[in-house]
């Protein structure tokens, strides 16, 4: 399909043997299509890289990534997407479900990645938003996590915050972003997050596992 699109195997004995799944066409899915239209002047949507796989409840898998909009038709550019000028991209989750595929949004970076042409604090160190997923223990809840920096503050992702967010799999209902750090000692300085794959059961909610580090 001209674009930068994923090839998924699938294991059931614990990884001795992968199948390859049928190549499907992601232009199908409304979410992406309408991206594609947004974004694209070929109106394709490409995949970024899988930032995080994980799997839900019912056994279907989860991936966490950007969808960008392919820049053009020619083979010598198909490796090309359209770009904002001030925000980084739209991260979407594209599940599997009892009858094919689908996706979502979950959310808009609106602060570029940082590399060594923009990076003032310390050079050359470099670092993207760092998306990543989490599951309830039961399977029912999936958790996202990322870096972002408030766009008062700088364009590029100098002064990051913890950003997260719920999805129900049961209702399919996605909750609303919440700012960990905005506010606390930790705010606007959180660099190179990781996430644990799996959020701890606690009473009245669920406890997320996340790391951070400074300069120091």
């Amino acid at each position: 399909q001209l674009t930068y699109q994923p090839m998924i195997y699938k294991t059931t004995d614990g990884g001795n043997n992968w199948t390859k799944q049928a190549a499907f066409d992601w232009s199908s899915i409304s979410t992406l299509s309408t991206l594609a239209t947004d974004l694209s002047p070929v109106g394709r949507p490409m995949f970024g890289s899988i930032k995080d796989i994980n799997i839900d409840a019912n056994g279907y898998v989860h991936l966490a990534t950007y969808i960008h909009g392919a820049y053009s038709d020619n083979a010598d550019s198909l490796g090309y997407y359209t770009v904002y000028n001030l925000w980084n991209g739209i991260m979407c989750d594209v599940h599997q479900t009892s009858t094919g595929w689908d996706a979502f949004v979950i959310d808009t970076v609106w602060t570029k990645d940082i590399d060594d042409t923009n990076t003032p604090i310390t050079d050359p160190l470099d670092w993207d938003e760092r998306l990543q997923m989490a599951v309830s223990e039961d399977g029912s809840k999936i958790f996202y996590s990322w870096m972002d920096t408030d766009t008062l503050l700088s364009t590029d992702n100098l002064y990051p915050n913890i950003l997260v967010k719920m999805y129900d799999v049961t209702s399919s209902t996605l909750y609303p972003t919440n700012n960990l750090t905005e506010g606390t000692a930790y705010d606007a300085f959180n660099y190179w997050m990781y996430m644990a794959d799996v959020a701890t059961d606690v009473a009245g909610g669920y406890q997320l596992h996340i790391s951070t580090s400074d300069f120091n």
